[in-house]
């Protein structure tokens, strides 16, 4: 009997136990922030606006001397320029701003069409000049994991051109689309079928901003009309290449050829 009412109890325990644990990890959580230093907020406010892409917050948190070397609208242009390159769909911050090396480091964390996940950290060093404090800014900051002088390039790799069959396996299109925007892609059916297979060359300006953020650069050979426009995205597969912060490799990705299209 006494055993049961033991166990009885327990169980109504267990609820108001669970409660107070998620109690004291949310003041725990909350907590953490209060001793932070201005400085340390600032850089956390910086990043946290970075993965909105609220570049007007940024831009206002930075220093008085970089707000003279760039307007408002090239800084938004430069990361905008970055997250294309890394291809990037999607930031978080991954902790707070820890101090050491005489900067604030902010882990980050940044999902990319082609590399994967990446995980970085943002240096940023904050000084109060007398405005208060304010983010210490250079070109360097437009992505993290880049160092002083360094800027953020992708050097692509294009697969080949898969081939296109009709339903029965016969082959109807094939070649390779050349990354200069040239193709030598052909049809057995001849130029009889071209109005219906379609064309191949360079992006045209329309479409250079969304292959661009799936990686694929203006001198690529995409679908331009046709069977090869309408199965674009499966005709040329996934491209692959290096990210790179200067000459320095941050990540590779291989391309990879798609199979043949019925």
């Amino acid at each position: 009997m006494t055993e049961n009412l033991h166990l009885q109890r327990l169980r109504r325990a267990r609820p108001v136990l669970a409660l107070a644990a998620v109690a004291f990890a949310t003041g725990a959580l909350v907590g953490s922030g209060h001793g932070a230093s201005p400085s340390a907020k600032l850089a956390d406010q910086f990043v946290s606006a970075w993965t909105r892409g609220d570049y007007r917050t940024m831009y206002n948190e930075i220093d008085a001397a970089a707000q003279r070397r760039i307007s408002p609208s090239r800084f938004a242009e430069r990361y905008g320029e970055a997250i294309r390159t890394a291809t990037a769909t999607h930031l978080s911050v991954l902790g707070r701003a820890h101090h050491g090396d005489g900067a604030f480091t902010v882990p980050v964390r940044i999902r990319t069409r082609l590399f994967g996940v990446l995980s970085l950290g943002f240096a940023l060093t904050v000084e109060d000049l007398g405005e208060g404090p304010r983010v210490q800014w250079t070109h360097s900051l437009v992505f993290p994991g880049l160092r002083s002088g360094e800027s953020l390039a992708r050097r692509t790799t294009l697969p080949d051109r898969a081939t296109l069959l009709a339903r029965d396996g016969t082959v109807v299109a094939e070649g390779k689309a050349e990354s200069s925007g040239e193709s030598t892609r052909s049809s057995p059916l001849g130029e009889s079928a071209r109005a219906v297979l379609g064309q191949v060359g360079a992006p045209p300006a329309s479409r250079r901003a969304e292959l661009e953020a799936e990686g694929v650069p203006a001198d690529a050979t995409v679908g331009l009309s046709g069977l090869e426009r309408a199965l674009d995205t499966r005709l040329r597969g996934r491209p692959g290449g290096e990210l790179l912060a200067g000459r320095r490799l941050l990540a590779y990705a291989p391309s990879h050829a798609a199979s043949a299209v019925h």
